[in-house]
């Protein structure tokens, strides 16, 4: 069967419209429209927070899986913990900053310790996607020196910082050991958003 026939075929098909609306059933549809205006009143009537803890407890019981008083959360692949609400799934540390402060965070949630899994209140802060990745403590995984802010030049190894859209070289030095020293003495004057 050549090309032509196959194509014919899939015009000449009647196309197959289904108003999705309608065969939604009412459950699922409700479901859909909690999740799209989910805010601090709605999380707070289905989990609880600890703030010194982290830890986020279901406050009802829900489709026969969540349970009430039972933890909430599931370790994600990158470190951070994520919560199954209404079909979605949330980031737990966004839903901490919405629940303690009723409204989602304006920017990036930076992990103060950089625990990843780490949700306490007191550990969160609303930060800019530049000052979050300030807080940055290892080399990317291309980085070929195994430090941060550290690369090899000409048989040296340079330090260097950005910051504000410009670079700023630390020096050139013979280790990338002393090269990475003089990268953190840097980042604290360069990047004041950095926790070191």
């Amino acid at each position: 069967m050549d090309t032509n026939t196959v194509n014919r075929r899939k015009i000449s098909e009647p196309a197959k419209c289904v108003n999705t609306m309608q065969a939604l059933t009412n459950q699922r549809r409700n479901r859909i429209m909690a999740t799209a205006i989910l805010n601090a009143a709605r999380l707070r009537e289905l989990l609880s927070y600890d703030a010194s803890t982290g830890i986020f407890k279901n406050r009802i019981t829900r489709n026969g899986r969540a349970i009430a008083g039972q933890v909430v959360g599931s370790r994600h692949s990158d470190g951070y913990l994520t919560v199954m609400l209404e079909g979605k799934n949330h980031l737990a540390h966004r839903l901490a900053w919405l629940h303690t402060h009723g409204e989602f965070p304006i920017g990036q949630i930076d992990h103060i310790n950089r625990n990843k899994s780490d949700n306490r209140i007191a550990n969160l802060r609303d930060v800019s996607r530049s000052k979050n990745q300030q807080n940055k403590t290892e080399a990317s995984s291309n980085n070929k020196t195994g430090f941060l802010g550290v690369v090899s030049h000409k048989g040296k190894f340079r330090a260097v910082i950005k910051a504000g859209g410009k670079r700023t070289y630390g020096g050139s030095f013979d280790t990338a050991e002393l090269a990475s020293e003089a990268y953190q003495r840097i980042k604290q004057i360069v990047h004041p958003g950095a926790i070191i």
